[in-house]
């Protein structure tokens, strides 16, 4: 096989790899190959990992855990953990304030959100201002929070109409 089409097929290769969702065995034979290749690197398996991570597929990042560094080891399991019970590791958190921190925090508060709207909100007024997150970021979590706040409102509302006398037939 050429060099140009081995690498050529690794890329290909990678951009399947390359999302959040467990893939079928027939798969593993290439994704062999394009782990002892010099197209993966660590950074590539942590965009993996947050892929997997939206898509709430913690067996995925056990899996893809072998691929980070020891020292990284400790956040992939601070992340599942975040995952697992966002209420307990999003309370004043004292991670030094670095990407994947951040991107567990904000997995954390948006997990909350549909738990627990009111820890959620508090939770995340500690956060905001105790790490620094890009604007989109900030962004996103607070229109999850009001969208949130929306519809608990609403229920609310259906609630007390269904309650309230003066609404009854």
């Amino acid at each position: 096989m050429k060099t140009g089409n081995h690498t050529y097929l690794l890329e290909g290769t990678l951009t399947i790899w390359l999302n959040g969702k467990s893939l079928p065995p027939q798969c593993d034979k290439a994704f062999e190959l394009l782990y002892k290749s010099e197209l993966m690197t660590e950074e590539l398996v942590w965009k993996r990992i947050c892929l997997a991570m939206t898509e709430g597929n913690t067996s995925l990042i056990k899996y893809l855990e072998r691929y980070i560094n020891e020292k990284d080891k400790t956040w992939v399991s601070r992340w599942i953990a975040t995952h697992h019970n966002p209420s307990k590791w999003t309370y004043k958190p004292h991670y030094r304030d670095f990407d994947i921190a951040r991107e567990i925090l904000l997995h954390g508060v948006n997990r909350l959100v549909r738990r627990d709207i009111n820890k959620a909100i508090s939770r995340w007024d500690f956060i905001r201002t105790s790490y620094t997150y890009q604007d989109k970021q900030i962004v996103e979590v607070e229109q999850n929070l009001l969208i949130k706040c929306g519809k608990t409102k609403t229920q609310n509302y259906q609630e007390d109409a269904r309650t309230n006398s003066k609404f009854k037939s």
